[in-house]
């Protein structure tokens, strides 16, 4: 009776040891046994993982590999080559970019990752190309248009300068003039070339348009002579060699702005 008794708990013993075993590691380990899906889910990715990284040493892996790092440099290279506008100042050598990209990713589906890759490092190539195209083009655009329109602004502050007191319709259109030259001087900021080549070409007209009646003011409002034989402090005075005697002839110009030898020419009557 007694090894019967021995027996049977023996057998309890090497049936209720494993799962005693098991309950300590997983209280050691945070195994969840109320969650069966859980554990197939991890061991899904663990098996996928492995996978992956057998996968990756394949030769087709490399190539994969080396087509998507191709594939981001095009990327970037075409987005630098969009914040300088290449689509518009270098279009021929932007579209060329994009197609290339196109058709490299063309190639990648179909799991051609050599004609891919190749594909990407010459798109990566020539939008380059058309980035370096598209800052020279601004960069001579915004030195032309930079040197004319300072050479505008200095023919009107001088004119400006011309303009009497009194002339309040004059002084009034060289205001306008100043503010269309500003106007100018945004549109080059915005790199909206065309628009201020427009403007400054308009603003050039006006500005000549504006000389003319100015001087037209100037010789029917000439400054009145003082009774001493001076003419009024306001003027400022130009001085002129007389070819016939020698002397120094004095004679004021209104704003005090001293004139070119042509423009002094162009309204007679202030020499006299």
């Amino acid at each position: 009776m007694a090894n019967i008794r021995q027996r049977a708990n023996l057998s309890i013993s090497i049936w209720v040891s494993p799962f005693l075993l098991l309950f300590f590691l997983s209280m050691l380990t945070g195994f969840d046994f109320s969650d069966p899906g859980k554990v197939r889910q991890e061991l899904r990715q663990e098996l996928i993982q492995g996978l992956e990284k057998i996968r990756e040493q394949t030769p087709d892996a490399k190539k994969r590999a080396k087509w998507r790092k191709s594939r981001e440099e095009a990327v970037a290279a075409l987005m630098a080559a969009k914040s300088q506008q290449a689509a518009r100042f270098a279009p021929k050598e932007w579209d060329e970019a994009v197609e290339l990209f196109l058709r490299a990713r063309e190639y990648a589906a179909r799991r051609s990752y050599l004609k891919a890759d190749y594909l990407a490092r010459q798109s990566k190539k020539q939008a380059e190309k058309a980035r370096l195209l598209a800052v020279s083009k601004i960069t001579t655009l915004e030195k032309r248009l930079g040197e004319r329109l300072q050479d505008l602004g200095d023919r009107l502050r001088q004119l400006s300068g011309m303009v009497p007191p009194d002339a309040d319709a004059l002084s009034l259109r060289a205001s306008e003039l100043m503010l269309a030259l500003s106007d100018a001087r945004l549109a080059m900021e915005l790199r909206q070339f065309k628009e201020a080549e427009q403007g400054l070409q308009q603003a050039e007209h006006d500005i000549a348009m504006f000389r003319k009646d100015l001087y037209a003011y100037l010789e029917a409002h000439p400054p009145q002579e003082l009774e001493d034989g001076g003419f009024p402090e306001s003027g400022h005075l130009v001085e002129e060699q007389d070819q016939d005697d020698s002397s120094v002839q004095k004679s004021p110009l209104p704003g005090n702005t001293i004139l070119h030898p042509d423009e002094r020419s162009a309204i007679p009557d202030l020499q006299q």
